[in-house]
Parts: structure tokens; sequence; C-alpha cells
């Protein structure tokens, strides 16, 4: 710390709070009309970019955050398909943090649509799709498949809808094919009879 003429310059390692009081102690400091705080290294920034990160992940929300006893402590929801938390601590170097999850479900189109996959059991033979509420299955899967898809669909939350328009019974498409590509070739007589 050093003070040149009415400006305070200060240096060092400290939290966010600190700092904030740092500027808010701006008008009870007799001679002093200026904090610079730009070599101030901000212990809360890396534990900061944590909260946000956790905030941008689908089906993560991060409901409170606090400092307390030398170890920082989060409370929120996530969905138990969302990525684990503890994940993206280690992968952004944070440690000494205590998290505590209440398990929901996400109704974001993401996590609507990883919910399907797992209750659907897709076959290899289908595609999904969620837009705005409504399930998108197209290609081809057994009928059987089929019916019970849409049965197990209407029990997943944030689906309204079970689009199967463009998703084909696989058998008759596979007897069609197999037809196909047994035939006999035609012929064409080119002979006259005398």
């Amino acid at each position: 710390m050093s003070l040149k003429g009415t400006v305070l310059y200060l240096k060092g390692h400290v939290d966010q709070a600190w700092i904030n009081k740092a500027h808010d102690s701006i008008g009870i400091m007799a001679g002093v009309l200026e904090v610079i705080t730009d070599e101030l290294v901000n212990t809360d920034a890396p534990f900061q970019a944590f909260l946000n990160a956790l905030n941008e992940t689908s089906g993560i929300i991060v409901i409170y955050s606090e400092h307390k006893n030398g170890q920082w402590v989060i409370t929120g929801m996530r969905d138990p398909l969302a990525e684990a938390p503890e994940k993206i601590a280690q992968r952004m170097a944070i440690s000494n943090v205590m998290m505590r999850w209440t398990p929901y479900q996400d109704l974001t189109p993401l996590l609507i649509e990883k919910h399907a996959r797992l209750r659907l059991a897709l076959p290899s033979t289908v595609q999904l799709q969620v837009q705005e509420g409504v399930l998108h299955l197209r290609r081809y899967a057994e009928a059987h498949w089929i019916t019970q898809a849409i049965d197990k669909a209407s029990i997943i939350a944030g689906l309204n809808h079970v689009a199967v328009e463009n998703l084909r019974d696989i058998d008759p498409f596979l007897l069609a094919q197999a037809q196909r590509q047994l035939a006999p070739p035609k012929f064409k007589r080119d002979f006259e009879c005398a």
C-alpha cells in the first residue's frame, strides 16, 4: 500500500469483500480522494468463475454460496443427468468446496432429450430430437418399440406431444427391401413363335 498525494494505491491478495470495503471507505479516509486497486489480486476470482461455470451448465442451479470456516459452501439444485459439479471443480482446479445438491428435473431441451434417450432406450435405427415440447422420432423401429416409446414418452416431463410421422415400422421396411433385393431380374422376350 502506498499513498501518493490524495491517491491510495493498494497491492496484494485479498477477497472481493475487502476490495469492496476499500472502495466504500474513500469518503471516511482523511486526505484520500481515490483508491487504485489495479494491483490487488482478487482471491475470490477463481471461485466466482467456478460459480459462473456452474450457473451456465444445463441442469444446475446455484441457490446460495458462502465462505464459511475457511471453506466454500454451495447449495443448489441439480438434474441427475447434468454434468457432475465435482468434475467442473476438478477441471477448474477448485478445491476446498462443499456442495449440497437437491435433485430436480431440468426442463431445457438438452436435458429433456437426455431423459428421453435414457427412458426410451433408442435403437440405433431411430433419431430423436426435442423442439418446443415435441419429441420427434425419425427413421425406423420395430412396431412394438414404437408403441412402447409413445407410451413411455407421455410421462417424460417437458414433453407435450410425440411426433412419429417420420418413424416407420422396420418390419415392412425390411420385407420390402428384401423383396427388392431377392426379386428375379426381369427379362424381355425378344423371340416370336412361328
